[in-house]
């Protein structure tokens, strides 16, 4: 090996020692002389701290957490924050309003957070409180304010009013001064709501005209009053044909209290009406009778829709009824008194509701007795005697069922009394007449002849006197003979 060639390969080593390192040996003795690096490290999160506010919008709480290890020999910072912070308790019990750190409650709860309840109240739609006992009602249920109230608010409690609602009482025609208990109803009202009319309608004029005895009789009279009045009237038909009766009501109750706010309107009127015509003897035991429905009263004298001025009813009604002494006519009027009453349901957004009354039916009667004597010349029947009639009643108002009438009729035709007599009187002169005749034919055909006595009671009649003959035999027979009364 040449000297250049050693050189090389020396150098060569050298190059593979130094690539190669050092030593196993070296690298232990350098580690043992440096110490590794040491990261932090965070220890675990501490609980949840307490809520800065019970209820509300603002509370937060916070936690924490401690190093675990610090970094040593240039290791690496732990990273992160050491506290967390979250809202907690932001909210409000049983509706309530949040503010910072409390609640403003609604309904009926008290409290800071709103979860104490309030002693309730009846019927009461908006309560607060501070504290268990001290509750208030801000508003009542079914309060619409100037509309109506169902409830009137005392503060402490709900009373219950007067109004639309069928739990209530609508109180009207009445009065309401405190709550539904103090309901009174107006004179000549009564009964649930004060719907119930208990005043009869006031009958005004009534009057009549029987025609009879073939159309050939009429007798025309008052039926304004009773017979227990003492006024009635008398006919002497022996066949009752028709009767035509005219008659006015009315019912117009006065001084009713002012329409509360849920009632709207009100009618109130004859709402119906009807005549019974009826044949009795003097027991009161009916043999015959007629009804007819006043026909002014279908269709405008409803409940929906009541004649509130003046009633006239006139009918005519055919009987064909024989009539005999002892027997009269009793005429029946019959008018009933009700109406209607509009409500606002306010709980409906014031639709309207239509309620209506029992009504009240009031009668009226007045009789027309059938007596062949006229008045003051014997006794009637059913017990009155005309002549003792007592003077009709004074004073008497519609709600007794006797309103004011007219004076007693005076048109009664108590002439046919006359005119029955006059036919007699007639009659019997007639008769005398006819007889007279006979004679004086009889005599003027037996002029020359001795006169014989006539027959006696050619006509059995009463006005006969057997001393007719002798008493007007003369040398004048041929005038005619001048009767005599006996």
């Amino acid at each position: 090996m040449t000297p250049k060639t050693e050189t090389r390969f020396v150098i060569i080593l050298l190059l593979l020692l130094l690539l190669m390192g050092p030593s196993e040996g070296v690298r232990r003795r350098r580690r043992r002389r440096r110490t590794p690096p040491v990261n932090c490290v965070w220890g675990p999160w501490g609980s949840w701290g307490g809520c800065s506010a019970p209820c509300g919008n603002s509370g937060t709480r916070t936690r924490t957490r401690w190093v675990a290890q610090l970094p040593l020999h240039g290791g690496i910072g732990c990273a992160g924050p050491s506290s967390q912070t979250e809202p907690c308790n932001r909210f409000c019990f049983n509706g309530g309003t949040p503010f910072a750190s409390h609640c403003a409650c609604a309904g009926d709860f008290w409290n800071t957070c709103c979860d104490s309840a309030c002693t309730p109240i009846s019927h009461c739609a908006s309560l607060s409180c501070s504290h268990g006992s001290n509750q208030q009602c801000g508003r009542c249920d079914g309060d619409y304010g100037v509309r109506g109230q169902a409830y009137d608010n005392l503060g402490t409690r709900c009373r219950q009013a007067c109004s639309w609602r069928e739990d209530s009482n609508s109180c009207y025609p009445g009065t309401c001064p405190a709550g539904v208990q103090s309901c009174t109803c107006a004179p000549g009202f009564g009964g649930p709501h004060c719907r119930t009319v208990q005043q009869a309608p006031a009958f005004r004029d009534c009057s009549y005209e029987l025609t009879g005895n073939n159309e050939l009789g009429t007798v025309k009279g008052s039926c304004s009053q009773s017979i227990e009045d003492g006024d009635a009237g008398y006919f002497n038909m022996t066949q009752v044909e028709r009767i035509r009766v005219k008659w006015t009501a009315t019912f117009q109750p006065d001084s009713l209290p002012t329409l509360p706010v849920y009632v709207k309107s009100m009618a109130l009127g004859i709402t119906a009406a009807s005549i019974v015509v009826s044949l009795q003897n003097e027991n009161f035991q009916i043999s015959a009778s007629a009804t007819t429905t006043c026909s002014t009263a279908i269709g405008t004298a409803t409940a929906d829709n009541p004649e509130q001025d003046m009633f006239t009813c006139e009918e005519v009604i055919s009987l064909d009824w024989p009539v005999s002494h002892g027997q009269g006519i009793q005429i029946l009027l019959q008018a009933t008194a009700g109406g209607n009453i509009h409500l606002y349901d306010r709980d409906s957004n014031s639709a309207v509701m239509v309620k209506y009354f029992t009504g009240f039916q009031g009668n009226h009667t007045a009789d027309i007795i059938y007596d062949i004597n006229a008045p003051g010349q014997g006794t009637p029947s059913h017990g009155k005697t005309p002549s003792q009639g007592t003077t009709p009643s004074q004073g008497k108002t519609p709600s007794q069922g006797k309103p004011p009438s007219p004076e007693r009729s005076t048109d009664i035709p108590w002439v046919l009394y006359g005119g029955l007599g006059a036919g007699v009187v007639i009659f019997l002169i007639t008769t005398v007449a006819i007889c007279c005749c006979c004679y004086c034919r009889k005599g003027q055909s037996d002029t020359r002849q001795t006169a014989s006595p006539a027959s006696k009671n050619c006509y059995s009649n009463s006005a006969y006197n057997p001393d007719f003959d002798s008493r007007y035999q003369s040398p004048f027979a041929s005038a005619p003979p001048v009767p005599v009364s006996t």
